[in-house]
């Protein structure tokens, strides 16, 4: 039946209009749909806008008329961080759960909206060491880690000490590292927000390099990639210079680092001009991973770039038709659909076909953020794992299973289907999927994993992020493990719900 219709017909539901291929998303009205199928989806769905204002300010966002419920759905008005945490809070969603994918996409657009912090300073300061007291006791969750951000950027908030900002920032940096979904998402928002700050750019920047430097560290494209979230000039060109073949972690996340900044128009003329040789050199010397990178980047920035590094012919998926109707999209949108009772929600359609393109990756990630934070996640991360398991379209496949890197179904088990794969892609992408979504039953088959050489590395990684110890057969994998021995702590099972 779905949740819409228990509830009656929905308002129309707000939508992105801005053309599919187009690296510009309006930031305003998926935050409003988000917003509004989160309430419409829960027993508030079926009360009054006058209720769900008394529920916001039972969970402390008191002072708003009943018509801005309206307001903040519609997607007239940039919804404040303040508000989506309120949300978050009314609707007993974890914390983080909505502001990760929210605060990602304000920070990737370049969009601050925030509520004012207390003008009574004694306020803030008890605020402030509330959080530092759940920091140093490892129970910080993401949406504490954007609370804290927001204080420290307050212009009228006075700034402590470096030596405590470099703390925080690489306990913030680790945590993101060894977790998951909206618990990641949250985190790499927080660092965003900080490295966006003048005052705090520099010191944050260079605790995230500290931390993904680490022997072992797993994920480290996560900290790579979050650096294209600073504002200091010359930052690009520091990104830039880093973009060698050889490691491929870095690689990967300075690529997508660069997509973003490229989407934002930030790169100048000269920056063009020093990129080109470095993606020469990912295409020449590089992985085949780094390869397909370099070619992606050479087609975000032109013809003339593309016609430097010998024109590769463009994968099908590059195509405007094929990003508009991929493969198994109308078995997508009718699990959605099932699962809602809406018969056309514009803003999820568009949603699946950007996660199913790699046309542009920025709004690939962002696309699974939302709709993962969602309630259409269930449903969508069950067809994918339908698709991963039996689509005889490779791509398809692919696709898939990258999503379910960021979206996990109710029954997290579904994911060790991944694991029986045929295919590489899915098996390595399931082995992550595992780790990032907490699915401690699939710890013994990835302990078998463990003795193929092609699933090795990524099964240890998974397996750390589980708290599960594996016998290790060099230098390289007693590091690793002395990584997750370091940092795993008592903090929360990746993509758990924080309480």
């Amino acid at each position: 039946m779905g949740w819409a219709r228990i509830r009656g017909a929905p308002r129309r539901l707000p939508v992105d209009r801005r053309d599919l291929l187009d690296p510009v998303i309006d930031v305003t009205a998926r935050t409003a749909w988000l917003l509004r199928v989160s309430r419409l989806a829960s027993w508030w769905g079926s009360t009054t806008a006058e209720r769900f204002v008394d529920r916001l300010t039972e969970v402390g966002y008191p002072g708003r008329h009943a018509s801005q419920v309206s307001l903040w759905e519609s997607g007239r008005v940039t919804t404040s961080l303040g508000l989506v945490g309120a949300y978050e809070r009314a609707l007993d969603l974890a914390p983080g759960e909505l502001l990760g994918a929210v605060g990602g996409m304000q920070q990737t657009a370049r969009i601050h909206a925030v509520d004012r912090q207390p003008a009574d300073r004694a306020q803030v300061f008890r605020r402030l060491s509330q959080l530092d007291e759940r920091i140093v006791a490892d129970i910080a969750t993401g949406a504490d880690w954007i609370a804290l951000a927001e204080l420290l950027t307050d212009p009228r908030v006075t700034p402590p000490a470096e030596s405590t900002v470099r703390r925080w920032a690489y306990t913030l940096s680790v945590q993101m590292l060894r977790s998951g979904h909206f618990d990641y998402s949250s985190r790499w928002t927080a660092l965003s927000i900080l490295l966006a700050d003048p005052l705090f750019a520099e010191p944050v920047e260079a605790e995230i390099v500290s931390a993904i430097a680490e022997p072992g560290v797993p994920l480290a494209r996560n900290g790579w990639d979050a650096l294209s979230q600073a504002t200091r000039p010359g930052i690009a060109r520091s990104l830039i210079d880093r973009l060698v073949p050889g490691d491929e972690e870095r690689s990967l996340g300075l690529a997508f680092g660069l997509a973003t900044m490229i989407g934002r128009v930030e790169l100048s003329r000269d920056d063009v001009f020093r990129l080109r040789p470095r993606l020469r050199l990912l295409v020449d010397d590089g992985s085949a991973a780094e390869q397909e990178m370099g070619y992606m980047l050479a087609g975000r920035l032109g013809p003339t770039t593309m016609s430097e590094l010998g024109h590769p012919p463009a994968p099908v998926w590059t195509r405007r038709s094929y990003v508009e109707k991929p493969p198994h999209y109308e078995q997508y949108v009718d699990a959605v659909r099932r699962t809602s009772g809406i018969e056309h929600d514009a803003m999820i359609e568009r949603l699946l076909q950007e996660a199913l393109s790699e046309v542009l990756l920025e709004k690939q990630q962002m696309a699974n953020q939302l709709i993962g934070a969602s309630p259409y996640r269930d449903a969508v991360a069950l067809t994918a794992v339908e698709v991963a398991t039996s689509s005889p379209d490779p791509i398809a496949r692919r696709g898939a299973a990258n999503m379910l890197r960021q979206l996990t179904p109710d029954d997290r088990v579904q994911l060790t289907r991944l694991l029986d794969s045929p295919d590489p892609h899915v098996v390595t992408t399931g082995i992550v999927a595992s780790g990032r979504g907490g699915v401690q039953e699939a710890a013994a088959r990835l302990t078998v994993l463990c003795t193929d050489p092609r699933y090795r590395a990524e099964a240890l990684m998974a397996l750390g992020m589980l708290g599960h110890q594996v016998r290790v057969d060099s230098a390289v994998e007693l590091r690793a493990s002395q990584w997750w021995m370091r940092h795993r702590g008592d903090g929360p099972t990746p993509g758990s719900q924080v309480v």
